[in-house]
């Protein structure tokens, strides 16, 4: 038997609401995000970036992952891929309890 045993936290399936459709996301592992903020990050490869989060737009919609696509590729859809991103964020937040952003100072507010 190990010593020390380490168990993954089981994710939920989350019901959110994206720019006026209402999907079943599933919260991306933080590996997946990792690798999507390191391309982000790589201001030279723009479709590298693209392409990984094209593929965390599969692992989050699963089923609906074609339909969430096609809305990016619509002109006339108001989809963008920051909407995709908040969406991960917000649904790591809902997942773990853990903000991934930290507040802002209210004494820097007015």
């Amino acid at each position: 038997m190990a010593d020390i045993v380490i168990n993954a936290s089981p994710s939920k399936t989350l019901s959110v609401e994206l720019v006026g459709i209402e999907y079943q996301v599933r919260p991306p592992k933080m590996a997946v995000l990792a690798v999507v903020a390191k391309a982000a990050g790589n201001k030279g490869d723009g479709q590298s970036t693209i392409g990984h989060i094209e593929n965390l737009i599969k692992i989050m919609f699963k089923k609906s992952a074609a339909e969430v696509l096609a809305r990016l590729d619509d002109p006339e859809d108001e989809l963008d891929y920051q909407d995709i991103m908040n969406t991960a964020e917000a649904v790591i937040e809902a997942n773990t309890g853990n903000p991934t952003s930290s507040p802002q100072d209210s004494s820097t507010q007015q």
